[in-house]
């Protein structure tokens, strides 16, 4: 895998991100698509495939893996950021700290899920739905599952590292690290929600 590559997307989420927070026509264009395949509406891919740098662009007939990862990560984030103002609650929030370097797994995907948990009740549910997306093992499924996922979060008020999601769902659809990235989800998920019973059991 290019390091090269995988740097070069997550710019461009990074990037797209803070621009779109400025525009609530295109995230309006961009919550159409969430959990759809992008074909379905040429207006909204070209927003996707206009500024994409040309190694970045399929050479076939099938979209490459950069612009799954790049359309989903997008698309998510407006779905995710509907209801919420930009400026002063923004869900796009990065999973390390900027002053200390720190990893706040919680803001990662597995982790930002398990936040879903706050009673018995959640419990099983959220697992169980945590399970069915984490057992996903093509794009359009797992774009299916993940946006309802993010409508959970967005209900909770609970933000998402969308660039780390674009460098998972990159490498999701790579046979040799397909595994790793849902290994990484359920690491998350479940120390986060381990986490959480323990600080109920405390009170």
């Amino acid at each position: 895998m290019s390091n090269s590559k995988l740097s070069e997307i997550k710019r461009i989420v990074k990037e797209q991100i803070e621009k779109l927070s400025k525009d609530k026509g295109k995230m309006a264009i961009l919550r159409r698509g969430t959990g759809k395949n992008p074909c379905f509406d040429f207006k909204l891919l070209g927003m996707i495939l206009e500024d994409l740098p040309e190694d970045l662009m399929s050479l076939s007939d099938e979209l490459s893996y950069a612009e799954w990862a790049i359309y989903i990560a997008l698309t998510l984030f407006a779905w995710h950021q509907q209801g919420h103002d930009p400026d002063s609650n923004c869900m796009h929030q990065s999973c390390r700290d900027q002053e200390t370097n720190v990893l706040k797994k919680e803001k990662r995907l597995g982790g930002a899920i398990a936040q879903l948990i706050h009673d018995e009740n959640d419990f099983k549910r959220i697992t169980n739905r945590f399970i069915i997306l984490a057992s996903s093992n093509d794009m359009e499924g797992l774009s299916h599952y993940l946006r309802q996922m993010i409508g959970l979060l967005r209900q909770n008020d609970i933000p998402l590292d969308y660039v780390d999601l674009a460098e998972d769902l990159y490498q999701f659809q790579r046979q040799e690290l397909k595994y790793n990235v849902k290994l990484k989800w359920g690491q998350d998920f479940y120390r986060i929600r381990n986490k959480i019973e323990e600080d109920k059991n405390e009170e």
